[in-house]
């Protein structure tokens, strides 16, 4: 386990991902948390956050700016999505209004209703 002034991680896999705990939404980002999380990137390769206090797409897209330019989503196409906002990426099979964007004849739709009941 790696303990940090704000984060603690664990490594979750064999090789490579750590689950990151310690992050809070609720209150200002501390000093030094970019560098911090990066550490742990370095050390991962792949960060695992689950259950943050205060999470919502507003939070979430001002932790992200904090490593950089953010993307726009690339599938949007000109579309309304489920989150509305551009920076935000929903990789789903469901339009904006909650139907699903694929034809029941499609492959695709038959494969995702096989991995939806697991």
């Amino acid at each position: 386990m790696t303990v940090s002034s704000t984060l603690q991680a664990r490594q979750v896999g064999t090789t490579f991902a750590g689950e990151v705990h310690g992050l809070d939404f609720t209150k200002p980002f501390p000093p030094g948390l970019r560098e911090e999380v990066e550490q742990l990137m370095y050390q991962y390769g792949v960060l695992i956050f689950r259950d943050i206090p205060g999470m919502c797409n507003e939070r979430h897209l001002e932790f992200s700016r904090m490593f950089g330019e953010l993307d726009s989503n690339p599938l949007v196409f000109g579309q309304k999505t489920r989150l509305e906002n551009e920076n935000l990426f929903d990789i789903s099979n469901l339009a904006a209004d909650g139907k699903t964007i694929l034809e029941p004849t499609d492959r695709r739709f038959k494969f995702g209703k096989v991995l939806m009941m697991r």
